[in-house]
């Protein structure tokens, strides 16, 4: 019978740790007041908030196309809570599925690539995405944070590239460069005004590194 018991429980054991990881790894987080992270036993399933001074290629790229494997995302932040909402719909380039965020409301939200990315001065990004609106006041894009050593913000929207009601599929695409008081940045969608706005095909790419770089 204490066999039976033991055995039991190793098996719920190690069901909730795989629940969690798969919860860890879809970037769900069911409570802001209480988290198991905080105990050192579950630090290792978390995501790393820092991504540590990449080298040149593609940081991360998202077609939205299976929930459960994409980049890890933010939870979708509102200044008006409860009149905004994401869902993923099949409504994307070629038929496939997109992320739609639909906002009932006035005000702005933003959705923000979960880790804050280590770069130096001279470096160079380049990022693209498909964008469509509909709403005769909807307003939405994709931008940068840039911040310094402390992680504050030094310029919420230090490059963006964004569009009103587009009626279709439009590309946003942009390069930029670190400027001297970068030493962190952020990748985000963000949006404001009444209205839908799909997303699909993002992509966050380093191109050069201003070490590497020719004299």
């Amino acid at each position: 019978m204490l066999k039976r018991i033991i055995t039991i429980a190793i098996i719920i054991l190690f069901l909730g740790v795989g629940i969690y990881w798969i919860k860890c790894q879809a970037g769900i987080n069911i409570s802001d007041r209480f988290s198991l992270s905080r105990f050192r036993i579950f630090k290792s399933f978390q995501i790393d908030k820092i991504l540590e001074y990449p080298q040149p290629g593609v940081i991360f790229s998202d077609s939205f196309d299976n929930i459960f494997h994409r980049p890890h995302w933010h939870p979708l932040w509102s200044a008006e809570k409860g009149n905004v909402k994401l869902t993923h719909e099949k409504n994307g380039l070629k038929d496939s599925k997109c992320l739609l965020i639909t906002n009932d409301g006035k005000e702005f939200w933003t959705y923000e690539f979960i880790q804050i990315i280590e770069v130096k001065p001279g470096d160079e990004f380049y990022f693209e995405g498909y964008l469509k609106n509909k709403g005769a006041e909807v307003k939405a894009g994709i931008g940068i944070t840039l911040m310094d050593k402390e992680r504050n913000k030094i310029s919420y929207n230090y490059v963006k590239e964004e569009a009103e009601d587009t009626d279709d599929w439009i590309k946003l695409s942009r390069h930029f460069t670190i400027p001297e008081t970068g030493v962190f940045i952020q990748f985000r969608l963000f949006g404001i005004r009444q209205g839908k706005s799909y997303f699909d095909n993002i992509l966050l790419e380093k191109t050069a590194s201003a070490h590497l770089k020719a004299p």
